[in-house]
């Protein structure tokens, strides 16, 4: 069987040659009958020709339809693809994100806490110890726990003022039979050590400078 003709070819065809059948394809097979008369037994082969021709065109429709499902799928795979690409890409960004954020406040929190700690050291030698120091002593011994005896060492410089508040001291623990205040000038005028039976408490601006900057460091890691 010949096969199919472009369109204007095949009407040439029939133009030039009279009787003859010419097949179109404008996206679907179609037969041309050029002949004013057809002989009886020309009618089953161009039933045969129909029907082909139908067969052909189904096919045709089934290959548009399967190369327009395979388009399609490769359009949303396409699509898929570089929607999921774009997500991991968006997530990991966003991650380096966090940790440079989280690196960055973590820096510049711990340059705070250094920079409070070391101003308040700096201006730590102009505080009056005989307004510092007894307050400190008052906290170390509650820290003590002492049921039986209180030794409180302070540098000669605060003995006095804390000397004045002793009686307070006594009747916040009456329990205990043993107060008793002495000198120490190895200490700092801005501290004070406190031992009693149940251990050694140490108190001063230093120490509170070193519990800011714990606390602060605590509260950076959480």
């Amino acid at each position: 069987m010949n096969a199919a003709l472009p369109m204007a070819t095949a009407r040439d065809a029939l133009a030039a040659h009279e009787g003859a059948v010419a097949v179109f394809e404008p996206r679907r097979f179609e037969r041309a009958l050029a002949a004013g008369v057809v002989p009886a037994e020309a009618w089953a082969r161009l039933s045969e020709i129909d029907a082909l021709i139908e067969r052909m065109n189904a096919l045709y429709a089934q290959a548009e339809a399967e190369i327009a499902q395979a388009r399609e799928r490769g359009y949303a795979a396409g699509f898929a693809e570089g929607l999921s690409r774009a997500q991991t890409q968006m997530a990991q960004q966003l991650a380096d994100l966090n940790e440079r954020r989280a690196r960055v406040l973590g820096e510049a929190a711990a340059r705070v806490s250094d920079l409070a700690c070391a101003i308040v050291a700096r201006i730590a030698p102009t505080f009056d110890a005989r307004e510092v120091v007894p307050p400190l002593v008052a906290q170390a011994v509650e820290a003590a726990q002492a049921e039986q005896f209180l030794l409180i060492r302070v540098h000669p410089s605060v003995r006095e003022s804390v000397a004045a508040g002793l009686g307070a001291v006594r009747q916040a623990h009456p329990v205990v039979g043993v107060i008793e205040l002495v000198d120490d000038e190895s200490l700092d005028p801005l501290s004070c050590v406190v031992v009693s039976e149940a251990g050694e408490v140490r108190a001063g601006v230093a120490q509170q400078i070193e519990a800011i900057r714990a606390a602060l460091a605590g509260v950076q890691r959480s």
